[in-house]
């Protein structure tokens, strides 16, 4: 098969498309290749560059591919870099061909193999890791067999070589991580493709990198390498280290001086090694950026961090993400970009989170910081862009320095000028208008679009937005003007960066207008206080079709698919987990957790009190509540839906507690951090949480013997995504309460509940003081999902004392 008869008119428009977008400069190209149809079938940009050289972005690529970039002085005469990379490919069965612009002219140095079918995994290989007298026993100190484990992982096998979806809901101290990263590991040594895992949290992400895969280091047969990929604002910037530093003010001057000595010790330049107090609004001023970055055109490119770390992902077996990252990765692959290298194999761990991250994550945001915060990088400081570009035009000798100085002086500084005074005026119009409602959030619904205040409020933004529409204008003419110079390479690291800074000027601009129309029905748009502490609110808009959205952003382009977590299922059904995520023809597999709940807990629910939403819950309940505390003498979680119930009962026992040398670690006075230290480490501590408390929660042994889950979880109705998601389901007939509250309630009630027993030498209470539970149709629900064989209990409240006292 020859290159040049599979090369469709369509796709050579593409490629010719990206080579116009992208000035005519040279671009790598991947190109996947349908063997069976002797055709091209898909063409991604690996990278982009100058006049007369890329990136040549080829440590990990798929098999039936080819690489193909064009070459602007249209010959297409191969450099010797050329012929290193396509030996170095073409040795792996990659084609490497090279192009005009046109795409008339294609030298073709290297045609491409169909490789044919991948290579499976040997599942009685990876299954005798797991038995009794299987290389694991003889490493782990507590290793322990497990039926339920090797279950799991000859389905985790089947997902990889037969290409399925799977979801697998393993509950607690099953030892799931290395049941999927054992067969993961193995898959991408075999095939020389990477495997992708995501999880939803920092705890889980350090468990994979720091525990799990040093200690499989020592037990598989074959070398691998995994990495932890995090967002770029992780990492130190040099060049603006080098560029901004001089500008830090008297206050934050000593911090910098102490990220500069930092700096000549690290290796990673990652933020979270700094141990030293360090305010978020200094670390943004040497942070990575994309507005900021140039590349390969950066002088520091070769000692770059953040490229460092990209490049080694690209030489990486498996890589561990967030959801965060896994979803903006999915979202800007499409247009050419890629954070991560190209995967077909994905693991999402803690996937009872990923819906919800989605929603969020895939939304747009409009707010006064972030209009603030790429202005002061087009002009503020002498480093800001455009002075920069100005000051740097006045030391070179062009014969367009009257046009460029009258674009800058005469166009964009007074439009930014106005940008500012339009971004704090709408804001501070918008505020008011908030101020005045009663709600803490506000959905922009058909009757607020009509209210005559925000329609006045809505032109203005009109007018914010159009301010932004002629600035673009002004830059890109400021663009064109800079590429006619004829020392072009003196200015063309500035030039990058000021075409970075219109992308992201874009970008804000779409996603304001976006929020302004308010006119997509896959979205939710809403007012609020983004964070605690924002002077002004912000613009909020969240996906609500979610499952419209993913499988063509993501699980059409996989091969294989895991997606496990210990709370999936309602009433052991996935239906709800996979309508919300859009997913279809997947396999499905339910495992219960190893431990013996009939022997290691109970659950008790008190049956003579008020339910939580009574206004007297908590002056009934607090005197009662009060002594079983005192009786537990710490080692107690308590767990709430919201903070006012939280501060309220905290002010109404705290000092009878304290009488009794006991600590409550109020969540609304510490951090999840600060707390959880704390309680390992000191006797008589409890733990007042909320939302972040009800999961990633992993206290072993006698240091938490008893849990309290005060409240069902019940979604907050008038949180704008929930009554978006109540709306749409009573338009189409739905019954919201059943179809949606109950199920995510459930998930969570099983989340906390889960933060109890996490070891099979584990003992302890769950009280429930919602009996609901017991006293609703619904509650049974709820007692379905707890684990097998797990005693319930209904007493009075005054009794659950003297049971406590009786079993210990």
């Amino acid at each position: 098969m020859k290159t040049l008869d599979i090369l469709t008119k369509e796709i050579k428009n593409k490629i010719k498309t990206e080579i116009n977008n992208a000035d005519g400069n040279e671009v790598f190209f991947l190109l996947e290749i349908d063997f069976d149809n002797e055709v091209v079938k898909n063409i991604e940009v690996l990278a982009r560059g100058n006049k007369n050289m890329a990136p040549a972005i080829i440590n990990t690529l798929p098999k039936n591919s080819m690489v193909l970039h064009n070459h602007p002085s249209g010959d297409t005469t191969p450099s010797g870099a050329d012929i290193r990379v396509a030996s170095n490919i073409g040795n792996k069965g990659i084609g490497f061909a090279i192009s005009d612009n046109n795409v008339d002219n294609i030298y073709v140095l290297v045609e491409p193999k169909d490789i044919g079918e991948v290579k499976e995994i040997n599942k009685k290989e990876i299954l005798n890791y797991f038995k009794d007298d299987g290389p694991l026993s003889k490493i782990m100190d507590d290793f322990e067999y497990r039926n339920q484990q090797l279950e799991i992982t000859e389905n985790i096998i089947n997902n990889f070589n037969n290409a399925e979806i799977s979801l697998i809901e393993a509950g607690t101290g099953i030892g799931k991580s290395l049941a999927y990263l054992i067969p993961a590991l193995y898959w991408a040594n075999k095939n020389d493709q990477p495997v992708v895992i995501s999880t939803n949290t920092i705890n889980l992400q350090q468990q994979i990198i720091d525990k799990d895969v040093e200690f499989l280091k020592k037990v598989l047969p074959f070398n691998f390498k995994a990495d932890l990929a995090i967002g770029r604002k992780n990492y130190l910037c040099l060049r603006k280290l080098k560029n901004i530093g001089n500008s830090f003010n008297n206050k934050d001057n000593n911090s910098f001086k102490k990220i500069v000595d930092w700096a000549e010790k690290t290796k990673t330049g990652v933020r979270n090694e700094i141990k030293f107090n360090l305010k978020s609004s200094v670390w943004d001023e040497v942070a990575s950026d994309s507005d900021y970055c140039i590349g390969s055109l950066c002088p520091y490119y070769d000692d770059c961090y953040f490229m460092k770390a990209r490049n080694e992902l690209f030489n990486s077996d498996l890589i561990v993400v967030n959801h965060y990252l896994l979803l903006s990765d999915a979202l800007i692959k499409n247009s050419g970009y890629s954070t991560l290298p190209k995967y077909k194999s994905l693991i999402i761990d803690e996937a009872h989170n990923f819906h919800d991250v989605a929603t969020y994550h895939l939304g747009k945001t409009s707010s006064f910081q972030l209009n603030k915060q790429i202005l002061k990088k087009l002009y503020d400081k002498k480093y800001s862009i455009i002075p920069r570009i100005r000051n740097k035009i006045g030391k070179l000798d062009v014969k367009n320095k009257k046009e460029i100085y009258q674009i800058i002086d005469q166009n964009i500084i007074p439009k930014i000028k106005t940008l500012e005074e339009n971004n704090k005026e709408y804001f501070f119009i918008l505020d008011k208008f908030y101020q005045n409602q009663e709600q803490s959030s506000i959905i922009i619904s058909d009757e607020i679009k009509e209210d005559e205040t925000y329609k006045e409020i809505n032109d203005k933004g009109f007018k914010f937005h159009k301010n932004y529409d002629d600035l673009m204008n002004h830059i890109k003419r400021l663009i064109n003007q800079l590429k006619i110079i004829e020392k072009y390479d003196k200015i063309e690291a500035e030039l990058q960066e000021l075409k970075q800074n219109l992308n992201t000027v874009n970008e804000l601009a779409f996603n304001m207008l976006f929020n302004l129309e308010a006119d997509d029905n896959d979205y939710v748009f809403w007012l609020e206080k983004y964070r605690y502490n924002d002077k002004y609110i912000s613009h909020m808009s969240a996906l609500l079709n979610v499952e419209g959205h993913l499988p063509e952003m993501l699980w059409e382009n996989l091969r294989n698919a895991l997606l496990t977590s210990a709370t999936l299922t309602v009433n052991e059904s996935f239906k709800f987990f996979v309508d919300a995520l859009g997913i279809s023809n997947y396999n499905e597999k339910i495992v219960n957790s190893p431990f013996d709940y009939e022997k290691q807990s109970r659950l008790i629910i008190p049956d003579d009190i008020y339910t939580p939403s009574n206004n007297a819950f908590t002056s009934q309940i607090a005197d009662d509540l009060s002594d079983i505390l005192r009786t537990f003498r710490g080692s107690t979680m308590v767990l709430f839906t919201s903070y006012s119930m939280l501060d309220n009962l905290y002010k109404k026992i705290n000092y009878k507690l304290e009488e009794d040398n006991i600590n409550v670690l109020s969540q609304s006075k510490y951090s999840r951090k600060y707390i959880m230290d704390k309680f390992k480490a000191g006797k008589n501590q409890i733990i007042f949480g909320t939302q972040s408390f009800w999961e990633g929660v992993d206290i072993v042994g006698n240091d938490l013997k008893y849990l309290i889950i005060m409240r069902l979880p019940f979604p907050v109705p008038n949180d704008p995504v929930n009554a978006a998601r109540v709306k749409l389901m009573q338009e189409e007939g739905k019954n919201y309460f059943f179809e949606y509250f109950i199920p995510k309630a459930v998930i969570k009630f099983k989340q906390g509940f889960g933060r109890l027993i996490r070891s099979k030498n584990d003992k302890g209470i769950v009280i429930c003081m919602d009996n609901r539970v017991i006293n609703k149709r619904y509650g049974k629900v709820f007692l379905n999902s707890i684990p097998d064989r797990c005693p319930v209990l209904e007493m009075n409240l005054r009794e659950i004392i003297d049971y406590v006292a009786g079993e210990g």
